[in-house]
C-alpha cells in the first residue's frame, strides 16, 4: 500500500527529472504569458497600476468605440480566482475575450476596466461562521479600492455616470456582489455569474438592474445561492432582475454568459433611475471568528478533516522508489491515476469555505488530467518518459498542475487558520 499523494508525486517528479530539461518549465511558463500577451493584443488592453491611500489595484483597461456619439459608459470586470497575481494578465484570459467581442459589433462606446485580485486575497471576504456568503464589515483591501477607481475614470474618460455596470464570474461573481451591496450608488446594472451573495442585501438593491446567470450543475459555486438571491430581490420589490439558469452547464456557465450578444444589449441599456443613499448596505456585524491558541474555526477543522483524509488515502501499487518505475506499465498507471481520482472525489468538502473547495476542485482537475495524458502515451514507461516531445510536454504540465493546485488548497488552509497540510 501507498499513499495516494506520495506516489502521485514520485511518478511526477520523475516525469520531470527523467524526461524533461531544465528548461522545461520555463517554456511552459513562457507559453502561457504568451497566450495572455496576445489576448491584452488583441483586446488592445492597456496595463496600468491605481494607487490610493498606500494600497495598490492593477488593472487594464480600453475606450473602445470612441468615435460613437455621446458620453461613454464603463464596465468593470472581476475574474475568478484562478486568476488571482500581480502580473496585470491573467485576468483577461476567461469572459474578456467574448465581452470585448460583443462590445465591438455592438459598437458600445464603453471603457471596459479589468481588475486583478492579489494571490493572497478574494474579492469578497466570505463570512467564515455562517453561509459563505454574507457580507462583512469591510471589503477586502484591493476591492475596496475599486469604488474609487470608478469614480477616477469618470472624471478621466468625462463618462456618463449613470451608466456604470460591474460583472464578474465565480470568486468575481462574489465580488460583483459585494461591491453593489457596499455601493449601489455607482451602478446602474450588474451581471454576477455564478457566484453568491446575502439576501439580507436585497433591499438596498431593490432599484437597480440585475441579471443573475447559473450553471444547472455548477459543481462548485450551488446554484442555490443565485436562486435564492433572486428570489430576495424580487421580494425586496426589485422588477429588474431577472434569472438565468443554464440546464446541464456546470461551472464554466460564463462561456454561455459572456458569448451571448442578449447579455450586453440588455446591459448597456440600463441607466441609472435612483441614487442609492446612505445607509448602503445592511450588514452582519457578528466578529468574524479567530483562530486564538488551541481554538479552530469551523471552517478550520473542516478543512483540517478533509486534508487528513487526503494525506492518508491510499491506492494498492507496489511502487517503493524510482527504480520500480522502470516495470511500471501503461495500464498500471492508467490504473493508478484513475484510482487517484475516484477516491478524493469521494472526500466531501461542502462544508468547507468557496476558495477551499475551489482549489481542491483544481487538484481533481489535475489527476483526472494525469489520467488523459496516460491514456495518450506509448506503452512502456520509460519509453514514454523518452518518447516524443509532444507528450513530455503534457507530461511536465501534469506535475505543474498537481503542484498549483498543491500550493492553492495549502495557501486556503492557511488563510482559514487550519493546521493541516496536504504533504
Amino acid at each position: 500500500m501507498k499513499h495516494l499523494i506520495s506516489t502521485l508525486t514520485l511518478i511526477c517528479v520523475a516525469l520531470a527529472t527523467f524526461a524533461f530539461p531544465i528548461t522545461a518549465f520555463a517554456q511552459q511558463n513562457s507559453s502561457q504569458t504568451a497566450k495572455w500577451q496576445r489576448i491584452l493584443k488583441d483586446t488592445e488592453l492597456e496595463q496600468l497600476t491605481f494607487v490610493k491611500d498606500g494600497a495598490t489595484l492593477k488593472y487594464c483597461q480600453h475606450l473602445y468605440n470612441k468615435s460613437e456619439k455621446g458620453k461613454p459608459a464603463i464596465l468593470v470586470f472581476l475574474h475568478g480566482i484562478g486568476e488571482r497575481g500581480d502580473n496585470n494578465l491573467a485576468q483577461n484570459e476567461l469572459g474578456v475575450p467574448d465581452i470585448v467581442k460583443n462590445i465591438r459589433e455592438q459598437k458600445h462606446k464603453v471603457v471596459l476596466i479589468t481588475c486583478q485580485c492579489p494571490s493572497t486575497e478574494l474579492w469578497a471576504p466570505l463570512h467564515r461562521g455562517g453561509s459563505g456568503a454574507a457580507l462583512q464589515p469591510q471589503p477586502s483591501k484591493t476591492t475596496g479600492l475599486i469604488p474609487a477607481l470608478i469614480e477616477s475614470k469618470i472624471k478621466e474618460f468625462n463618462a456618463d455616470a449613470d451608466r456604470v455596470y460591474i460583472t464578474g464570474l465565480s470568486m468575481g461573481g462574489y465580488g460583483t456582489w459585494d461591491i453593489i451591496s457596499r455601493r449601489p450608488d455607482l451602478f446602474a446594472a450588474a451581471i454576477p455569474i455564478c457566484g453568491g451573495a446575502d439576501p439580507v442585501q436585497a433591499p438596498v438593491l431593490k432599484d437597480m438592474a440585475i441579471s443573475i446567470f447559473h450553471g444547472e450543475r455548477d459543481n462548485l459555486v450551488p446554484t442555490d445561492l443565485s436562486r435564492e438571491m433572486y428570489r430576495a430581490l424580487v421580494n425586496a420589490g426589485n422588477r429588474n432582475v431577472k434569472i438565468t439558469i443554464y440546464p446541464g452547464v456546470e461551472h464554466n456557465s460564463w462561456e454561455k454568459a459572456y458569448a451571448d450578444p442578449e447579455t450586453f444589449k440588455w446591459l448597456f441599456a440600463q441607466k441609472r433611475t435612483k441614487k442609492a443613499t446612505p445607509p448602503y448596505s445592511t450588514i452582519d456585524n457578528t466578529p468574524v471568528e479567530t483562530v486564538e491558541n488551541d481554538s479552530m474555526s469551523a471552517e478550520a477543522r473542516e478543512i483540517d478533516i478533509v486534508i487528513d483524509k487526503l494525506n492518508k488515502t491510499e491506492v494498492d501499487l507496489d511502487i517503493e522508489d524510482e527504480d520500480d518505475l522502470e516495470n511500471l506499465s501503461k495500464k498500471e498507471a492508467m490504473a493508478f491515476l484513475l484510482s487517484c481520482a475516484t477516491l478524493i472525489k469521494r472526500i466531501d468538502t461542502s462544508r468547507c469555505p468557496l476558495d477551499f473547495r475551489i482549489a481542491y476542485e483544481h487538484y481533481v482537475q489535475a489527476v483526472e488530467y494525469g489520467y488523459t495524458v496516460w491514456t495518450g502515451a506509448p506503452e512502456g514507461f520509460f519509453e514514454k518518459l523518452f518518447g516524443g516531445s509532444e507528450f513530455r510536454k503534457e507530461a511536465r504540465d501534469v506535475l505543474e498542475r498537481l503542484q498549483k493546485a498543491t500550493g492553492e488548497i495549502n495557501e486556503s488552509a492557511a488563510r482559514h487558520g487550519a493546521k493541516n497540510r496536504v504533504e
